[in-house]
């Protein structure tokens, strides 16, 4: 397992120079690679510190003040000042500028170990921060450009894990992954139909971590531009229903309103057949039946709900009911069996219990 420790120091050394000098807890991208390693920054509200008095360090930071980016060139005393230490360099330790979504540092302590999915994820920063931490995670976006990222990310912070990166669709109804996962993330996607199959993906009392924007945030910044992209107030929890949500709000953070949750899948679910519009069936979920008050259970026995007999006594009596003999004298078919009716007409079924 790679630890990866944040920090916001930044060494623009070339990177020879940076290896056989290393500035401690501090990340080297050369001030020439910046252009092509954005993917690797911090936040914007972060202030990055550009160590070194040097032309190269200079340059970095009015490359990253152009590029709306926070940032300090910090001399080398001022560098001592700040705890620095060429002693205090651990060649094992991975120092990252880059961070992971909020929401999932304040609830990894909460995640099951194993599986991962991280849905949408862009240039792969929560997919390598979850495989940095010991879980086994498969990343997928639908943009090449993005998954190229991802990898270039992996190879440089965690390059022992094998995250598996696919390239697919997730509007697609063909979209398929093969496992089952204890762990699936999907932050700033929103695609409504995606949530049965979310369920599915998860392994019995498996946990998602979602987080999207919603209406307030496309006021404001007038984006996402479709409405299938944005979230009404309390509409995730209408998405959610079924599953247990361990937590869950909304609200501004920094510029961005978003809903989020962390929900966990029913364990043990069942499905039973459920009537639709168009006489078809869906699957719905269903809880363990459970005795009506009044009802007694005999030990070995399986009791109807609504009449306290047997499925066998029940099933003889619907045989009676339909009995040759009755048709034949013109008998209604009907039968008052102990305050339970059953109503039934020619080539239907009555319902038991």
């Amino acid at each position: 397992m790679n630890e990866l420790i944040h920090t916001l120091q930044l060494d623009s050394r070339p990177s020879l120079e940076a290896a056989a000098r290393p500035y401690p807890h501090s990340v080297n991208i050369p001030a020439e690679e910046l252009v092509s390693r954005t993917h690797e920054l911090p936040p914007r509200e972060d202030t990055i510190q550009v160590l070194g008095e040097d032309a190269a360090a200079a340059g970095a930071v009015e490359w990253l003040r152009a590029h709306d980016r926070r940032a300090v060139q910090i001399h080398p005393g001022q560098f001592e000042q700040c705890g620095g230490s060429s002693a205090g360099c651990v060649p094992q330790t991975r120092y990252r500028l880059w961070r992971p979504s909020a929401f999932l540092e304040a609830v990894l302590s909460r995640l099951p170990r194993g599986r991962a999915l991280d849905l949408a994820c862009g240039t792969g920063r929560n997919a390598v921060y979850l495989a940095s931490g010991g879980w086994d995670v498969t990343g997928v976006d639908i943009l090449p450009d993005a998954l190229r990222l991802a990898e270039d990310l992996e190879k440089r912070y965690c390059p022992n894990r094998g995250i598996r990166w696919c390239c697919a669709d997730l509007e697609s109804d063909e979209a398929s992954f093969g496992d089952r996962f204890h762990v699936i993330l999907c932050f700033r996607f929103l695609h409504r139909g995606l949530f049965p199959r979310i369920f599915d993906w998860l392994l019995p009392g498996g946990l998602l971590v979602f987080e999207s924007f919603t209406t307030l945030h496309r006021a404001r910044h007038g984006r996402p531009r479709r409405d299938s992209h944005v979230l009404s107030p309390g509409e995730l929890t209408e998405l959610l229903s079924g599953w247990e949500i361990l937590e869950y709000d909304e609200g501004w953070r920094g510029e961005a309103h978003t809903a989020r949750a962390l929900a966990r899948g029913a364990r043990g679910r069942r499905t039973r057949p459920g009537p639709c519009s168009n006489g078809s069936s869906i699957l719905s979920p269903l809880a363990p039946a459970k005795p009506e008050l009044g009802t007694r259970r005999r030990p070995g026995r399986n009791v109807g709900p609504a009449s306290g007999r047997s499925l066998r006594t029940q099933a003889r009596m619907v045989q009676e009911v339909f009995s040759p003999k009755r048709q034949a004298r013109g008998l209604p078919h009907t039968r008052q069996t102990g305050g339970l009716s059953h109503k039934t007409h020619h080539g239907r079924a009555p319902v038991l219990g």
